[in-house]
């Protein structure tokens, strides 16, 4: 089952996913708000909802950018990337660009997640190891999408990351050449 493990997303990317990764990584506004990514799906009143299909609210509640809102902002869609008699192509497509925007997060990175997981889903395979593999992320906020239809938070998990405003260190602070950080 091993997931999308190429370490470099545009080797493997077709021609329009190598574009919007190479404006993922170039494009300041991407990272002006948190990112937020999103697996599963919860039955909500005897029907099946998947992440996506509700969780708009939680968006703009956040102020959040996903990956579905930059390639809407970028007038991509799946079906510019394919035939549209074929099927997605994970590899090709979803996986490279969702591990591109994982390695370009910074600071808290939120997730909203089904009460039904599907363990193949790119979220495992890709996202959630790039995303905790990234330096610039600090934190990883989990949420659940509950059968009552509210997303609630479940855990925060830090990361090994660093924050926007500390990125020199301890306490903010550099040191002079020369000489040792000051101890707090």
């Amino acid at each position: 089952m091993g997931g999308y493990r190429n370490n470099n997303p545009l080797q493997v990317a077709g021609t329009k996913a190598k574009k919007f990764i190479e404006q993922l990584q170039k494009d300041a506004d991407v990272v002006a708000k948190p990112i937020a990514f999103y697996s599963g799906k919860t039955t909500i009143n005897g029907e099946v909802k998947y992440v996506y299909q509700v969780w708009d609210s939680f968006l703009a509640q956040h102020n959040s950018n996903s990956l579905p809102v930059l390639l809407k902002a970028k007038n991509l869609t799946p079906t510019d990337w394919r035939d549209p008699s074929a099927p997605w192509d994970h590899v090709h497509e979803w996986n490279p660009i969702s591990k591109a925007l994982a390695e370009r997060a910074e600071g808290a990175v939120n997730v909203v997640l089904g009460e039904q997981e599907d363990q193949t889903a790119v979220w495992f395979t890709t996202e959630r190891a790039a995303v905790l593999a990234n330096p610039k992320v600090t934190k990883l906020v989990t949420y659940r999408l509950k059968s009552t239809g509210e997303i609630v938070l479940e855990k925060e998990e830090k990361t090994g990351g660093r924050s926007r405003s500390n990125s020199r260190g301890a306490g903010g602070r550099s040191a002079s050449p020369g000489k040792k950080p000051a101890k707090n």
